[in-house]
């Protein structure tokens, strides 16, 4: 029967010339439109995705429709 020994352990070695490099990882709470929220502030918003191409006129149309109550 062969003996289990105990071994620690310094740190990691490193081999060679590597690149140190470091990750970073950053906690951004995540971003709930609230109810109290103004309805022309959320349309505005719209309005700027349908400029930026992000959504479509039949998209922007059933949203507008959504928020001002139609």
């Amino acid at each position: 029967m062969t003996p289990v020994t105990e071994q620690t352990c310094s740190g990691p070695q490193v081999l060679g010339n590597f690149p140190r490099f470091e990750l970073v990882f950053v906690c951004v709470p995540p971003t709930v439109p609230t109810a109290a929220e103004d309805p022309y502030v959320r349309l505005i918003r719209l309005k700027e995705l349908l400029d930026k191409g992000a959504i479509s006129l039949q998209e922007y149309d059933r949203e507008k429709a959504r928020l001002l109550g139609q």
